[in-house]
């Protein structure tokens, strides 16, 4: 299931449903790995935005809008011990970096790729 975090007002789907912020945390509070990824305007964290951050497994994944909800809502999530798995998850890193949020212990698919 995909569940969306936004105040935008999206239309009725079959495919993803519409949560709170608080609803979100209480999903992925049992994960202790997580899947993270995330899209942006550009390369740069300085000058592009960050659109979205997708967290979540094999079962859900949460989508969390950043142009309507702020992600350091989910800051002391994001900064616990849980291993967060990416790939090129540097990139990401550097726009969470730049909201002041610091992933602790991370995994990068890509790295161990070329390792």
């Amino acid at each position: 299931m995909i569940y969306v975090v936004t105040t935008q007002i999206l239309p009725p789907s079959d495919i993803f449903e519409v949560i709170t912020p608080e609803y979100a945390l209480q999903l992925l509070e049992p994960l202790r790995v997580v899947g993270l990824d995330t899209e942006t305007m550009g390369f740069d964290p300085y000058t592009k935005q960050l659109m979205l951050l997708q967290l979540g497994c094999y079962d859900f994944q949460v989508v969390i809008d950043c142009t309507t909800i702020d992600v350091r809502f989910f800051k002391d999530y994001m900064q616990s011990d849980r291993l967060f798995i990416g790939w090129n998850i540097k990139f990401d890193m550097k726009f969470l970096f730049h909201k002041r949020v610091v992933l602790k212990n991370v995994y990068d698919g890509f790295i161990a790729e070329k390792l």
